[in-house]
């Protein structure tokens, strides 16, 4: 497969890229359309993951600003507390590389 990609790169005068970026982007891309549970364990199946928390946690991931925009566009569907959103703008306080902390909290 590698060796398929790299002809074809080389041919199209692009960089090579490995064979699982396009699994990666495929993931993210029906992720970002998937709209009920069935369609995300639908895609966390057909990525061979036996686990839709394994999808998730490796493809599911959200940018800062993408994360900002989703949680913006609940708030304005209004069924985000205003109490909810405060912990929101806190969290969207801690610099991205910090939110790990965040995470490790929770577990305690």
């Amino acid at each position: 497969m590698r060796e398929i990609i790299r002809k074809a790169t080389r041919a199209a005068g692009i960089p090579y890229f490995c064979p699982h970026s396009i699994r990666s982007t495929l993931a993210r891309k029906f992720l970002l359309q998937a709209r009920s549970p069935e369609e995300r364990k639908a895609v966390s199946q057909n990525l061979g993951h036996e686990n839709e928390a394994t999808t998730m946690e490796h493809y599911a991931t959200l940018s800062d600003d993408l994360q900002r925009e989703v949680m913006l566009a609940l708030w304005q569907r209004g069924e985000t507390s205003a109490q909810d959103m405060e912990l929101v703008d806190l969290i969207n306080q801690v610099p991205s590389e910090s939110r790990h902390v965040l995470k490790a909290q929770r577990r305690l």
